[in-house]
């Protein structure tokens, strides 16, 4: 039977292995590494669609009557557009207060403004639609060196990411975690606007006439979001009245889930403990000779190889 034993803490280590050679792949102890590389071809685990239905819609802006903010293209809408009020409420979209309810001119010591003709009086807010999302184990990371059983591993790097937002369609809105994070996105899942980060993990193997070389694995869990996003102008001067909007972009989004939800997690600083998988994997074939000689490596570990991609090229545990 298969001796793993595994701890979150290493409180005393054996101390009873050899590391393995130094033709070893050596990782980098503190390595900042890319949610999208983490996600790229993982597993599945949960899924959802949501399904949101609204009362109120904003009206037809006017395609012929178009201006540009920092590369993005925004549509007026005609003069006597009206939008109740309960669009925003429903939406949950932040409309700051107004100082009395005329709609009359206001003026000012440069020029005479009327709704939406002043760019300075026009605030900006953004509407989210989710559309889908998809929970991913990602794939497997190492971290630690190498060591020839029987013993512990004493000594493990510490790995860290990030969220990630791509356009996949659309302008580019530049809409950024502080924005982000008041959409309610979350479904329910913890997850960090800071950085998710593996490390503090230990493993011990000490199977009789098992001499393969082993390292500690770790595979994250992802949260990833596909919705809808466009941004609105209003005259904050004017009851807030709508001015102009954009276009919907597609925006898939990728957020490292953790192991608990807090106000420190967050934020943008926030470091948390990634939620994910803590394992353990062997190095076999010619690399695994390599790392440890002289030695008779006994049966392959069946089921617990690791994986070709952590094999340092040219190796790998088809050799």
């Amino acid at each position: 039977m298969v001796n793993l034993k595994v701890s979150t803490l290493i409180l005393a280590l054996c101390g009873l292995g050899v590391r393995a050679a130094a033709a070893a792949q050596e990782g980098p102890e503190n390595q900042e590494l890319s949610i999208l590389d983490l996600a790229r071809d993982g597993t599945v685990t949960k899924s959802g669609t949501f399904n949101v239905t609204y009362k109120h819609s904003l009206p037809e802006p006017n395609r012929s009557d178009s201006f540009e903010v920092d590369g993005v293209t925004f549509y007026r809408f005609p003069e006597d557009a009206y939008v109740d009020p309960g669009y925003w409420e429903e939406r949950n979209i932040s409309v700051p207060a107004v100082n009395g309810s005329s709609l009359d001119r206001r003026q000012s010591s440069i020029t005479s403004c009327e709704p939406c003709k002043c760019s300075y009086n026009q605030q900006v807010s953004y509407e989210w639609q989710s559309q889908n999302w998809n929970t991913i184990v990602g794939n497997t990371h190492q971290l630690s060196d190498s060591l020839c059983p029987p013993g512990s591993i004493s000594k493990t790097y510490t790995k860290s990411w990030s969220y990630s937002l791509s356009v996949q369609g659309g302008p580019d809105l530049g809409i950024g975690a502080s924005v982000l994070k008041t959409f309610g996105i979350g479904g329910g899942f913890s997850y960090t606007w800071g950085n998710a980060v593996a490390t503090a993990y230990g493993v011990a193997w000490t199977t009789p006439g098992q001499q393969h070389p082993f390292i500690e694995t770790f595979r994250p869990n992802i949260y990833v979001v596909n919705g809808i996003a466009r941004a609105t102008y209003r005259d904050h001067y004017y009851n807030n009245k709508v001015c102009s909007v954009s276009d919907w972009s597609h925006i898939n989004l990728h957020l490292p889930l953790v192991n608990k939800d807090n106000n420190d997690c967050q934020n943008s600083d926030s470091s948390c403990g990634a939620d994910g998988t803590y394992d353990s994997c062997f190095f076999i074939g010619k690399y695994a000779t390599l790392q440890c000689p002289g030695r008779n490596l006994g049966p392959t570990p069946v089921g617990r190889e690791c994986p070709n991609y952590l094999y340092p090229s040219p190796y790998n545990k088809n050799d």
